[in-house]
């Protein structure tokens, strides 16, 4: 990126350019110090010539904030402006709209490990399912007998929904909408017995 914007930026702003970027599907997000936002169409649109197998450059300008876990601001630099990606992993696909819902690629092994622990025939319940980072490699990977997917944000249960389809998972995971602190007390009402509880947020739910 820094030899391809020698002659259109300063070496000042040249040694502010970032060292690396998140590749999520076949979109490049980037962030960028603040005195390079006045140039940000340009350097997104290097990433496209750099990188000809991207469809599209965002720029990730704020944090992963509230309850749903939110992206704060990602915003379109170039190439086609659409943010549903599906991002491949492990064999699992995740489809899900990066400006409305957050993942995080360095736990890519983390997804793989957890999902490996489970044992065949199991019963798991994924509080915090989300579009599914945990849920999808246990059904796909393991063996499970069910895994309750719960999750309140009703994007983020959307995509789940779509994800089970895409992976073709239907009938191992159960997806519930709603608050995994009322929800998991129905299951056991119901006579459910996890054999394993994800909980799969940070900081540690304490309260769940």
């Amino acid at each position: 990126l820094k030899i391809a914007l020698q002659g259109e930026l300063t070496e000042a702003e040249l040694n502010l350019l970032p060292r690396g970027f998140q590749s999520v599907g076949d979109v490049i997000i980037i962030k960028l110090h603040r005195k390079l936002l006045s140039r940000k169409n340009l350097i997104g649109q290097k990433c496209l010539e750099i990188y000809p197998s991207a469809r599209s450059v965002y720029l990730n300008t704020g944090k992963i904030i509230g309850t749903y876990r939110t992206p704060e601001r990602i915003q379109f630099l170039a190439g086609i402006d659409d943010p549903v990606v599906e991002h491949r992993e492990h064999g699992v696909i995740y489809k899900f709209d990066i400006t409305k819902l957050m993942f995080s690629k360095g736990n890519v092994n983390e997804r793989k490990r957890i999902a490996l622990l489970v044992q065949s025939g199991e019963i798991v319940v994924d509080m915090f399912a989300g579009i599914g980072y945990f849920s999808l490699p246990i059904a796909k990977l393991s063996k499970p007998k069910k895994v309750y997917s719960i999750e309140m944000n009703p994007t983020a249960y959307k995509f789940l929904l779509e994800n089970i389809k895409i992976n073709k998972l239907e009938g191992i995971i159960e997806p519930i909408l709603g608050d995994s602190k009322n929800i998991t007390v129905q299951l056991s009402r119901n006579g459910i017995e996890a054999d394993r509880v994800i909980m799969g947020v940070f900081p540690a739910p304490k309260d769940f």
